[in-house]
């Protein structure tokens, strides 16, 4: 496994070096939007409409085990519901591949040393930078910009944990409780999004709101 959008993104979950996911939830539902932005760039699936069908492109590991999901459908489901129902799997299915490839391995520690707390140890410091260089260089117009790291920053930002990667990403006093990136980051988010292929921009379009309506129903649980 080399650098990849699901592998990326799960790696800028923790804090530089690793330790326990920085919200397991939104680390599940990056995983998720990780591997279906992904299997959609690749053409390892396909958008229909609003529904996901098996692509044309062959692929192993995580995204050939989507695309084999997708195929055994009786009928083709809606981006949405596959964006929902990916999280209980994807998350753990990306970090087996970083563990394969020697990146990074499961990890586990517990808060206060009773409360059971997963995350990530990096054992790639290098790679993990380059994710997170990668992700500055393209909210701020620099470096060489692509398709994979534009949607790892949209991945961050539709989770609100891009604010953990671009320093003056979130309103200052106001980014513990506000996922909502400052107005430039947003116009450059939406920049971003509309110079995707038609797939991939749908499905981040449908992640970034199915992550909205999950933060507000996570504030008011």
């Amino acid at each position: 496994m080399g650098r990849s959008v699901r592998g990326d993104a799960v790696l800028l979950c923790v804090r530089p070096g690793g330790g326990s996911w920085r919200s397991n939830v939104h680390a599940r539902r990056i995983a998720a939007g990780g591997l279906l932005t992904e299997a959609c760039l690749r053409q390892v699936i396909t958008v229909d409409g609003n529904r996901l069908t098996r692509g044309p492109v062959p692929a192993e590991g995580a995204l050939g085990a989507l695309a084999g999901q997708i195929e055994s459908e009786p009928r083709p489901r809606k981006i949405f519901e596959w964006s929902r129902g990916l999280e209980p799997w994807a998350l753990g299915a990306v970090v087996r591949e970083l563990s394969a490839a020697g990146i990074a391995s499961p990890a586990s520690s517990r808060l206060l040393g009773m409360v059971p707390q997963a995350g990530l140890d990096i054992l790639d410091p290098e790679a993990q930078e380059e994710a997170a260089q990668a992700v500055r260089d393209i909210v701020a117009g620099s470096g060489n910009p692509s398709h994979e790291a534009a949607l790892v920053a949209l991945l961050l930002g539709a989770a609100g944990d891009l604010k953990y990667q671009v320093p003056g990403a979130a309103w200052p006093l106001l980014s513990f409780w506000s996922a909502r990136p400052r107005r430039h980051v947003r116009w450059r988010l939406r920049q971003l999004r509309e110079g995707l292929p038609d797939g991939p921009r749908e499905v981040i379009r449908v992640c970034e709101k199915y992550s909205k309506q999950a933060q507000r129903y996570d504030s008011a649980g």
